[in-house]
């Protein structure tokens, strides 16, 4: 699984298998119309980068690190891990 949705946080990779340490995921959407595309390598997130078609505040969350991002309509934002 790639992303989830839990008490209103999106949180990143939470059962991604093992036998899948290097690629990208883009095309999914949560909750809200949210789309989120991650790359990994060597099994760690590399980057994760979001849209939306309005603006929003999200809080993303990867292994213990919880970081605040805010969507504008139709804007890309990246985070780098």
């Amino acid at each position: 699984m790639p992303a989830q949705v839990l008490h209103g946080k999106i949180i990143l990779l939470p059962a991604l298998p093992g036998a899948w340490p290097d690629g990208e995921m883009t095309g999914a959407k949560l909750p809200g119309k949210i789309s989120p595309s991650i790359r990994r390598e060597k099994g760690r997130l590399i980057s994760a980068e979001f849209d939306s078609p309005k603006e929003r505040r999200l809080t993303v969350c990867y292994l213990e690190t919880e970081r605040e991002i805010c969507l504008k309509a139709g804007e890309k934002t990246t985070i780098s891990y």
